[in-house]
């Protein structure tokens, strides 16, 4: 794979927003739980804004971090919906019993819950990138040539009077034939001898090594074109 493909690719931008507010599961505090929960969303929803996201690609994840009494460690619960009722908390004690129970292998229901940490995740999906396919250029490569350097191989035990290949020149179909040298803005690929590359309708270079009996494909920097 070429050098920065990774930075062509479509991510998600992420906004993660946690505050504290403790409550219990007998005297919970839906007023100050919910506004809490609004800030964190709202803070989530600005960045995200600020990050191009439009509101139909924006997805918010709600947890919370819960424990028995007096237990000295929490487990994060997902919540069931983005503003807790009555109805809501009844499935949160529900789902911290069951997550407690998969974790540590037992449940303890005559116990209360602590609620003390609460936190908002704010996803952005960009828009995904599609690759624009070439036309096939055919398979003469000499119009790409740029020039000649001496280059040492150890196929011929010394400097071999090298074709150096113009990347940016290079179209689909087009075959090199090694020893070659292909020169892209930020990385250079070399050609031994006895192997081939070939430019896909992607505009990636597929390389064959001959004899080796292998084959691998290489991202151009610079990559296929996008549209």
């Amino acid at each position: 794979m070429r050098t920065g493909w990774g930075a062509a690719l479509p991510e998600a931008e992420v906004s993660d927003q946690a505050s504290s507010a403790f409550t219990t599961s007998v005297d919970f505090d839906f007023d100050r739980v919910n506004t809490q929960l609004a800030t964190l969303e709202a803070r989530g929803r600005k960045k995200l804004v600020a990050a191009g996201i439009g509101e139909a690609d924006m997805v918010f994840e709600y947890y919370v971090s819960a424990r028995y009494l007096d237990q000295v460690y929490e487990l994060e619960v997902p919540l069931p919906a983005s503003r807790l009722s009555a109805d809501g908390l009844e499935r949160l004690i529900a789902a911290f019993h069951a997550l407690h129970e998969r974790r540590y292998t037992y449940r303890d229901e005559d116990s209360y819950q602590e609620y003390t940490d609460w936190r908002v995740i704010a996803r952005g999906l960009r828009p995904k990138v599609t690759l624009r396919e070439q036309a096939d250029r055919g398979t003469d490569a000499t119009p790409a040539v740029s020039g000649l350097r001496a280059a040492y191989f150890a196929e011929t035990a010394g400097f071999t009077e090298t074709p150096v290949y113009s990347g940016k020149a290079l179209g689909h179909g087009m075959q090199v034939a090694g020893p070659a040298i292909i020169e892209e803005a930020t990385s250079t690929l070399v050609v031994i001898p006895g192997a081939s590359v070939t430019v896909t309708q992607w505009g990636d270079y597929l390389m064959e090594l001959g004899d080796a009996n292998m084959e691998t494909g290489v991202r151009r920097s610079g990559g296929g074109r996008y549209s």
